[in-house]
Formats: C-alpha cells, structure tokens, sequence
C-alpha cells in the first residue's frame, strides 16, 4: 500500500471503491455522498452579503481569469506563516479532489500531505469545488487514510475552517456555504472514529463476549461451554457497512442499510459512550455465538483477528 511522506504517517487502502456512508444532502436527506453537492442559492440573501453570483466574479482577477484553488492555497500560505505546520491537510484534500476528478480508484500521484496546489484539478477548479470537504470528510479520510487519531482530526478541522474563512474574507465563497461546510468539520473533528475502532478490537482480544457468554449458559446444568467451534450465526451483516441507529448506556442497536434488520451489541458503558447514531463500520458483521451477539470481521483468515475495517462519522444532519 502506498505510504503519505509526512509529519505522521497515515496508511492509505487503495482497493476499494465503497461508496460513502453517510448523505450530504442537507436535513433528512438519504443517499450516499454527492460529489457534486448543491448549495441553495443565495441570490435571495441581502445585496450587503455576498452572493453566489458576487463571489463568482470575486474569483476572476482583471485580466477575466479564475482564482484557481492552487492560487487560493498559495494565498493563505503566505499570508499566514504558522498555518505551515497545518499545510499537510491542504495536501490531503488535493489528493482526494484530483483523484476523485480522474474517477480513478488508485490515483496517488498527488497522496502526499506536503502541499503544492499544482495538480491538475487545483489548477483548473475554483474555491466551489470546497463542497468537496463533505465527502473528503465522510469517505476519503476514514476509508483512504483509516481515520487519523482525535488529535490529528482536530488539527485537520482546523485548517480547513482557515481555509474557508480565507475564502469567505475574500469573497471566493458566501458564508451560507462555509456555515454548511461548518458543521461537517464540527463533527468529524469531534468524532473519535480511532477510539472506536481500538476499543472494538480490544474488547475481542480481550475476550468480552466470550465472558458474556460463559456468564449467560452453562451454570444451571453445570456445562462449561467455551467451544471456539460452536456454530455461528448470522445476525446482521450488510456489504455497505453496518450503522448505528440508536446508543445506549449498555451497547448499540446496528440496522441493516435497508433498515429491516436490528441487532444490539453489548457493550461496557465507557466504550458504549463513545458511539453515536449514524455513525457506520465497514467489513463486520454481527453474529451469534454461544447466545452472544459479537462483532466479527468480515476479510482475512481469522474474523476475531481484526473484527472491523474503517469506522465512518455520522452525518451532521443527524
């Protein structure tokens, strides 16, 4: 798998092309995320704020050329010299914005977090193209970068709210879009998706359900019903990832992406803490085994080894 030459390294996985979890079109939409999302015209809003129509001519220079996101990203860089050690995540979303321009699953030429701005897409394209960070947020950053820990998520919201207050100072884009794009930063920075993920594992390595199970069987007729080659049932299993439709103080209640099938995973409160609705789990299913539900991966050759892949945040309009 390709490697990020940066500051902290992130593991990239090319193979896939699972379309992303959660919808960016608007409260209560459905769907998956649009790499063409709208946002409503703002041509109704008073002439003192700027219009979409207003900051499309504030992107063409005198000459009638436009103000090309590689220009964009050369401006706040030079205009704020601290912003560098944050410059990697400008490089991360050129990567996606290139990659899903060429519609090609393994183009890397530009996966490095050291910014250019000289790709052909941040060449070509201007400051609109930001309503790309909905799906930067949602697909490519869980999926192709497995989700950096709390820490980096929140130097990664970071940047890109500089980067949209640069573009709205400048009247590249209007404020009802930075405001939209707001609140997908605000919860994928806030969104532990790496805690998530190690806490899952950690309960399997640990033995949790196989303790649950003990603690549920055997103790009427005095059977001690440990067998790892007891049968296992299918409970929930979805090829689009699994996603939470409800948290408790106990576990979560998974459902199926059509929403017919439930099942609840039993968890300790502070790992059941840590979840929230709509966020979703990529490669596992659930299964019964010895009468406990439990997480089990769905690749490699053994499913407890690694019992999940990616975990997605929840839609802001949630």
């Amino acid at each position: 798998m390709p490697s990020l030459s940066v500051k902290r390294k992130f593991n990239f996985h090319a193979s896939d092309c699972t379309p992303p979890p959660f919808t960016d079109e608007g409260e209560g939409g459905g769907g998956g995320v649009s790499h063409t999302p709208v946002i409503e015209d703002a041509a109704a809003e008073p002439a003192s704020k700027p219009t979409r129509k207003m900051c499309a001519d504030a992107q063409r220079c005198a000459a009638g050329e436009l103000t090309t996101l590689g220009t964009i990203f050369g401006e706040i860089l030079e205009s704020d010299k601290d912003f560098n050690r944050n410059d990697e995540w400008l490089g991360f979303l050129e990567c996606h914005m290139q990659r899903e321009w060429e519609c090609g699953c393994d183009f890397f030429e530009t996966a490095s977090g050291n910014i250019t701005g000289s790709s052909a897409f941040c060449t070509t394209h201007s400051a609109e193209q930001l309503t790309e960070i909905r799906a930067f947020l949602g697909y490519f950053v869980p999926r192709k970068m497995g989700t950096p820990d709390l820490r980096d998520m929140k130097r990664c919201g970071a940047t890109l709210r500089k980067l949209l207050s640069h573009c709205v100072a400048k009247g590249y884009i209007d404020k009802k879009m930075q405001r939209e794009l707001n609140k997908v930063i605000k919860v994928s920075e806030s969104f532990d998706a790496d805690g998530v993920s190690e806490a899952l594992q950690r309960l399997s390595d640990e033995g949790y359900w196989d303790d649950l199970a003990k603690e549920n069987t055997s103790e009427e007729d005095g059977e001690d019903d440990d067998d790892d080659d007891d049968d296992v049932e299918d409970v929930l299993c979805d090829e689009c990832g699994l996603t939470v439709s409800e948290v408790h103080s106990n576990g979560w209640t998974f459902e199926s992406e059509d929403s017919d099938s439930h099942a609840f995973l039993q968890l300790p409160p502070e790992v059941a803490a840590m979840g929230k609705c709509g966020m979703s789990i990529s490669c596992m299913a659930l299964v019964e085994k010895n009468g406990v539900v439990r997480p089990y991966g769905m690749y490699g050759h053994d499913p407890y080894e690694q019992v999940c892949a990616n975990v997605y945040p929840p839609s802001p309009y949630e």
